[in-house]
Protein backbone atom coordinates (compact mmCIF):
# COMPACT_ATOMS: atom_id res chain seq x y z
CA UNK A 1 0.00 0.00 0.00
CA UNK A 2 1.69 3.45 -1.07
CA UNK A 3 0.95 6.10 1.43
CA UNK A 4 3.39 8.11 3.41
CA UNK A 5 5.71 4.65 3.46
CA UNK A 6 6.49 6.22 -0.03
CA UNK A 7 8.43 8.67 1.36
CA UNK A 8 11.77 6.45 1.19
CA UNK A 9 11.64 7.15 -2.57
CA UNK A 10 13.77 10.16 -1.84
CA UNK A 11 17.00 8.69 -0.90
CA UNK A 12 16.65 6.52 -4.53
CA UNK A 13 16.82 9.92 -6.23
CA UNK A 14 19.88 10.04 -8.13
CA UNK A 15 19.64 12.97 -9.74
CA UNK A 16 16.72 15.26 -10.55
CA UNK A 17 15.65 16.20 -14.01
CA UNK A 18 13.36 18.83 -15.83
CA UNK A 19 9.37 18.00 -16.30
CA UNK A 20 6.26 19.52 -16.35
CA UNK A 21 4.28 19.09 -13.35
CA UNK A 22 1.64 20.82 -11.24
CA UNK A 23 0.61 20.15 -7.49
CA UNK A 24 -3.13 21.19 -7.37
CA UNK A 25 -4.34 22.28 -3.20
CA UNK A 26 -7.67 22.90 -2.11
CA UNK A 27 -6.46 25.72 -0.55
CA UNK A 28 -3.79 27.78 -2.55
CA UNK A 29 -0.39 27.50 -0.73
CA UNK A 30 -1.67 27.13 2.64
CA UNK A 31 -2.18 23.96 4.79
CA UNK A 32 -4.30 24.74 7.81
CA UNK A 33 -3.37 22.86 11.21
CA UNK A 34 -6.86 22.12 12.05
CA UNK A 35 -8.18 21.27 8.43
CA UNK A 36 -7.70 18.12 6.11
CA UNK A 37 -6.22 19.00 2.42
CA UNK A 38 -6.45 17.32 -1.10
CA UNK A 39 -3.41 17.65 -3.35
CA UNK A 40 -3.68 16.41 -6.57
CA UNK A 41 -0.08 16.06 -8.53
CA UNK A 42 0.29 15.28 -12.15
CA UNK A 43 3.33 14.78 -13.80
CA UNK A 44 3.32 15.56 -17.67
CA UNK A 45 4.07 12.30 -19.63
CA UNK A 46 3.34 10.07 -17.02
CA UNK A 47 1.10 7.80 -15.60
CA UNK A 48 -0.69 8.93 -12.40
CA UNK A 49 0.33 5.30 -11.18
CA UNK A 50 4.10 6.03 -11.51
CA UNK A 51 3.94 9.54 -9.25
CA UNK A 52 5.24 9.71 -6.19
CA UNK A 53 5.09 12.30 -3.45
CA UNK A 54 6.96 13.63 -0.04
CA UNK A 55 6.78 15.64 2.66
CA UNK A 56 9.22 17.21 4.84
CA UNK A 57 6.70 16.90 8.11
CA UNK A 58 6.52 13.49 9.02
CA UNK A 59 3.03 11.49 9.07
CA UNK A 60 1.08 14.53 7.49
CA UNK A 61 0.52 12.82 3.60
CA UNK A 62 -1.24 9.26 2.73
CA UNK A 63 -2.55 8.46 -0.40
CA UNK A 64 -1.70 6.91 -3.75
CA UNK A 65 -1.56 7.36 -7.41
CA UNK A 66 -1.47 11.39 -7.85
CA UNK A 67 -3.84 11.80 -5.27
CA UNK A 68 -2.93 13.05 -1.54
CA UNK A 69 -4.03 13.90 1.69
CA UNK A 70 -2.79 16.20 4.07
CA UNK A 71 -3.58 16.45 8.07
CA UNK A 72 -0.94 18.19 10.47
CA UNK A 73 -3.14 16.77 12.80
CA UNK A 74 -1.03 13.61 12.28
CA UNK A 75 2.57 15.49 12.53
CA UNK A 76 2.24 15.12 16.49
CA UNK A 77 6.29 15.93 17.03
CA UNK A 78 6.10 19.30 17.19
CA UNK A 79 7.57 20.35 14.07
CA UNK A 80 4.22 21.59 12.69
CA UNK A 81 3.47 25.46 13.93
CA UNK A 82 2.10 28.39 12.80
CA UNK A 83 4.38 30.72 10.62
CA UNK A 84 6.31 27.08 9.46
CA UNK A 85 6.76 25.92 5.85
CA UNK A 86 5.84 22.44 4.98
CA UNK A 87 7.37 21.35 1.19
CA UNK A 88 5.95 18.75 -1.23
CA UNK A 89 8.28 16.98 -3.33
CA UNK A 90 7.37 15.21 -6.70
CA UNK A 91 8.79 11.51 -7.79
CA UNK A 92 8.46 9.24 -11.09
CA UNK A 93 8.90 5.74 -10.73
CA UNK A 94 11.88 5.23 -13.39
CA UNK A 95 13.10 1.73 -13.97
CA UNK A 96 16.33 2.36 -12.93
CA UNK A 97 15.23 4.36 -9.47
CA UNK A 98 12.99 7.13 -8.34
CA UNK A 99 13.86 10.51 -9.98
CA UNK A 100 12.81 13.99 -8.29
CA UNK A 101 10.78 16.16 -10.63
CA UNK A 102 10.29 19.20 -8.33
CA UNK A 103 8.44 20.66 -5.61
CA UNK A 104 6.61 23.02 -4.07
CA UNK A 105 6.40 24.63 -0.85
CA UNK A 106 3.40 25.63 1.47
CA UNK A 107 2.89 27.85 4.42
CA UNK A 108 1.27 26.56 8.03
CA UNK A 109 -1.90 28.64 9.01
CA UNK A 110 -4.61 28.13 11.91
CA UNK A 111 -8.27 28.04 10.20
CA UNK A 112 -9.59 28.68 13.59
CA UNK A 113 -9.20 31.51 16.03
CA UNK A 114 -7.91 29.81 18.95
CA UNK A 115 -5.43 26.57 19.17
CA UNK A 116 -7.21 24.43 21.83
CA UNK A 117 -6.10 21.40 23.93
CA UNK A 118 -6.66 19.37 26.77
CA UNK A 119 -4.86 20.11 30.15
CA UNK A 120 -1.34 19.24 28.38
CA UNK A 121 -2.03 17.66 25.36
CA UNK A 122 -2.39 19.33 21.63
CA UNK A 123 -3.75 17.78 18.78
CA UNK A 124 -1.70 14.79 17.34
CA UNK A 125 -0.58 13.61 20.65
CA UNK A 126 -0.93 10.04 22.01
CA UNK A 127 -1.87 9.06 25.31
CA UNK A 128 -3.15 5.99 27.20
CA UNK A 129 -6.89 5.26 28.63
CA UNK A 130 -5.19 5.80 31.72
CA UNK A 131 -4.12 9.28 31.17
CA UNK A 132 -7.01 10.21 28.93
CA UNK A 133 -9.19 9.35 32.05
CA UNK A 134 -7.63 12.28 33.87
CA UNK A 135 -8.41 14.68 31.69
CA UNK A 136 -11.05 17.23 32.84
CA UNK A 137 -10.76 20.42 30.91
CA UNK A 138 -11.30 21.54 26.73
CA UNK A 139 -9.46 25.09 26.74
CA UNK A 140 -7.74 27.39 24.56
CA UNK A 141 -3.96 26.56 24.31
CA UNK A 142 -1.76 29.66 25.16
CA UNK A 143 1.05 29.84 22.39
CA UNK A 144 1.24 33.09 21.19
CA UNK A 145 1.06 36.98 22.46
CA UNK A 146 -1.80 37.35 20.43
CA UNK A 147 -4.15 33.97 22.14
CA UNK A 148 -3.14 35.65 25.58
CA UNK A 149 -4.51 39.09 24.77
CA UNK A 150 -7.29 37.56 22.59
CA UNK A 151 -8.41 34.49 24.55
CA UNK A 152 -8.48 35.61 27.81
CA UNK A 153 -11.79 34.66 29.68
CA UNK A 154 -13.33 32.52 26.57
CA UNK A 155 -14.42 28.96 27.63
CA UNK A 156 -15.85 26.14 25.67
CA UNK A 157 -19.72 26.03 25.68
CA UNK A 158 -20.10 23.48 22.87
CA UNK A 159 -18.17 20.73 21.14
CA UNK A 160 -18.63 17.66 19.06
CA UNK A 161 -16.57 14.74 19.50
CA UNK A 162 -16.21 11.51 17.77
CA UNK A 163 -14.25 8.17 18.81
CA UNK A 164 -12.54 6.32 15.78
CA UNK A 165 -11.74 2.54 16.47
CA UNK A 166 -9.62 0.61 14.38
CA UNK A 167 -12.12 -1.65 13.53
CA UNK A 168 -16.23 -1.35 13.81
CA UNK A 169 -18.69 1.74 13.98
CA UNK A 170 -17.64 5.25 15.13
CA UNK A 171 -19.47 6.49 18.28
CA UNK A 172 -19.84 10.43 18.80
CA UNK A 173 -21.42 12.82 21.10
CA UNK A 174 -21.95 16.50 21.94
CA UNK A 175 -21.04 18.78 24.82
CA UNK A 176 -22.30 21.93 25.98
CA UNK A 177 -19.46 23.00 28.37
CA UNK A 178 -15.57 22.48 28.66
CA UNK A 179 -15.78 19.59 31.04
CA UNK A 180 -15.01 16.32 29.87
CA UNK A 181 -18.34 13.98 30.00
CA UNK A 182 -18.57 10.60 31.89
CA UNK A 183 -19.97 8.93 29.21
CA UNK A 184 -17.21 10.19 26.44
CA UNK A 185 -14.65 8.17 29.02
CA UNK A 186 -17.07 5.07 29.12
CA UNK A 187 -16.64 5.12 25.30
CA UNK A 188 -12.88 5.25 25.24
CA UNK A 189 -12.93 2.82 27.89
CA UNK A 190 -15.01 0.15 25.55
CA UNK A 191 -12.95 0.70 22.44
CA UNK A 192 -9.90 0.51 23.77
CA UNK A 193 -6.69 1.46 22.71
CA UNK A 194 -5.65 2.15 19.14
CA UNK A 195 -8.80 4.58 18.46
CA UNK A 196 -8.39 8.49 17.41
CA UNK A 197 -10.61 10.71 19.01
CA UNK A 198 -11.53 13.74 17.72
CA UNK A 199 -12.51 17.21 18.97
CA UNK A 200 -14.47 19.29 16.72
CA UNK A 201 -16.65 22.84 15.48
CA UNK A 202 -15.49 23.83 18.99
CA UNK A 203 -17.31 27.30 19.69
CA UNK A 204 -15.95 29.19 22.73
CA UNK A 205 -17.77 32.44 24.32
CA UNK A 206 -16.64 34.85 27.10
CA UNK A 207 -18.50 36.88 29.09
CA UNK A 208 -20.42 39.43 27.25
CA UNK A 209 -21.36 36.29 24.71
CA UNK A 210 -18.74 37.17 21.79
CA UNK A 211 -18.34 34.11 20.20
CA UNK A 212 -15.21 32.20 18.78
CA UNK A 213 -14.33 29.22 16.93
CA UNK A 214 -11.49 26.76 17.98
CA UNK A 215 -8.97 24.58 16.32
CA UNK A 216 -9.52 20.89 16.32
CA UNK A 217 -8.14 18.42 18.50
CA UNK A 218 -6.99 15.58 17.36
CA UNK A 219 -5.74 12.24 20.03
CA UNK A 220 -4.27 8.99 19.49
CA UNK A 221 -4.99 6.25 21.41
CA UNK A 222 -2.03 4.45 22.42
CA UNK A 223 -1.08 0.91 24.56
CA UNK A 224 -0.15 1.34 28.02
CA UNK A 225 2.87 3.55 29.69
CA UNK A 226 5.61 2.14 29.53
CA UNK A 227 6.00 0.63 25.54
CA UNK A 228 9.49 2.61 23.92
CA UNK A 229 11.31 1.69 20.91
CA UNK A 230 14.51 0.90 22.55
CA UNK A 231 17.67 1.82 22.80
CA UNK A 232 16.22 5.12 22.34
CA UNK A 233 13.80 5.47 25.22
CA UNK A 234 17.75 5.80 27.17
CA UNK A 235 18.17 9.25 26.08
CA UNK A 236 17.39 11.99 23.80
CA UNK A 237 20.72 12.76 22.14
CA UNK A 238 23.36 10.79 20.42
CA UNK A 239 26.53 11.12 18.54
CA UNK A 240 27.25 10.13 15.22
CA UNK A 241 29.48 7.02 16.06
CA UNK A 242 27.14 6.30 18.79
CA UNK A 243 24.42 5.51 16.21
CA UNK A 244 26.47 3.71 13.98
CA UNK A 245 26.91 1.07 16.68
CA UNK A 246 22.93 0.29 17.07
CA UNK A 247 22.61 -2.91 15.42
CA UNK A 248 18.86 -3.78 16.25
CA UNK A 249 15.72 -2.01 17.77
CA UNK A 250 13.12 -3.82 20.50
CA UNK A 251 9.84 -2.51 21.39
CA UNK A 252 10.46 -2.57 25.64
CA UNK A 253 7.93 -2.28 28.38
CA UNK A 254 9.70 -0.41 30.67
CA UNK A 255 10.10 -1.56 34.10
CA UNK A 256 7.14 0.86 35.60
CA UNK A 257 4.65 -1.16 33.79
CA UNK A 258 2.66 -3.79 34.87
CA UNK A 259 4.08 -5.80 32.23
CA UNK A 260 7.56 -5.84 33.61
CA UNK A 261 9.95 -6.15 30.93
CA UNK A 262 8.45 -7.90 28.18
CA UNK A 263 10.50 -7.01 24.64
CA UNK A 264 8.23 -7.22 21.35
CA UNK A 265 9.74 -7.33 17.48
CA UNK A 266 9.58 -4.05 15.59
CA UNK A 267 8.09 -4.78 12.28
CA UNK A 268 8.66 -1.16 10.55
CA UNK A 269 9.06 2.21 11.46
CA UNK A 270 9.63 5.27 9.35
CA UNK A 271 12.60 8.21 9.76
CA UNK A 272 12.61 11.85 8.66
CA UNK A 273 16.48 13.28 9.19
CA UNK A 274 16.22 16.84 9.70
CA UNK A 275 19.50 18.98 8.92
CA UNK A 276 19.57 22.40 10.49
CA UNK A 277 20.74 23.43 6.13
CA UNK A 278 19.67 21.44 3.67
CA UNK A 279 17.03 19.07 2.47
CA UNK A 280 14.82 16.51 4.71
CA UNK A 281 15.16 12.76 3.85
CA UNK A 282 13.06 10.18 4.53
CA UNK A 283 13.33 6.80 5.13
CA UNK A 284 10.98 3.37 5.50
CA UNK A 285 12.55 -0.03 7.18
CA UNK A 286 10.56 -2.85 7.17
CA UNK A 287 12.11 -5.12 9.68
CA UNK A 288 13.74 -4.55 13.25
CA UNK A 289 17.33 -3.18 12.13
CA UNK A 290 18.93 -0.38 12.35
CA UNK A 291 19.45 -0.20 8.82
CA UNK A 292 23.08 0.06 6.60
CA UNK A 293 21.30 2.25 3.99
CA UNK A 294 19.75 4.92 6.97
CA UNK A 295 23.18 4.73 9.22
CA UNK A 296 25.09 5.09 5.61
CA UNK A 297 22.49 8.36 5.45
CA UNK A 298 23.30 9.71 8.68
CA UNK A 299 26.95 9.52 8.61
CA UNK A 300 27.21 11.20 5.31
CA UNK A 301 24.60 14.03 5.66
CA UNK A 302 23.69 14.34 9.81
CA UNK A 303 25.75 17.00 11.81
CA UNK A 304 25.91 17.80 15.22
CA UNK A 305 22.67 20.01 16.03
CA UNK A 306 20.25 18.15 13.41
CA UNK A 307 17.60 16.26 14.28
CA UNK A 308 16.31 12.39 13.76
CA UNK A 309 12.09 12.03 13.94
CA UNK A 310 10.90 8.57 13.84
CA UNK A 311 6.66 7.70 13.52
CA UNK A 312 4.50 4.93 12.68
CA UNK A 313 6.82 2.55 14.96
CA UNK A 314 5.23 -0.92 14.91
CA UNK A 315 5.95 -4.02 16.63
CA UNK A 316 4.30 -7.58 16.99
CA UNK A 317 3.18 -9.40 19.96
CA UNK A 318 3.41 -13.25 19.94
CA UNK A 319 -0.39 -13.40 19.68
CA UNK A 320 0.24 -12.15 16.30
CA UNK A 321 -1.87 -8.64 16.98
CA UNK A 322 0.33 -5.35 16.55
CA UNK A 323 1.20 -2.50 18.11
CA UNK A 324 2.72 0.87 18.03
CA UNK A 325 5.31 2.83 19.97
CA UNK A 326 4.89 6.63 20.13
CA UNK A 327 7.12 8.43 18.29
CA UNK A 328 10.69 9.18 19.19
CA UNK A 329 12.98 12.50 19.06
CA UNK A 330 16.67 11.72 18.20
CA UNK A 331 19.20 15.07 18.38
CA UNK A 332 22.65 14.54 16.80
CA UNK A 333 25.35 15.87 19.49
Amino acid sequence: MKKIILLFALFFCSTSFAQKFSIKSDNGNVFFIDKSHTLKIKVEGYDSSKVLATSSALGILSGEDGRYTVNLDFGHLGQNNVGDSVRIDVFVIKEDGNYMIGGETFFIARKNDFGMGIDKYRSGDYLTISEFNTLEKIGIAMDDAWTEKVGNGYKVVRYECIVVPENGNAEGLTGTNENLSNQLRKIVDRVGVGCKIIFDDIVLKNATDDSKKGSRIFLNLTEKRGTYLYPFAEKESYTIDELMDIENLTAQVGPDSPLGGTVYQIISYEVLLVPKVGLTGAFMVTNNKFSEGLKKNIKENMKPGDKILMDNIRYIRPDGTYGNCSPVAIFIK
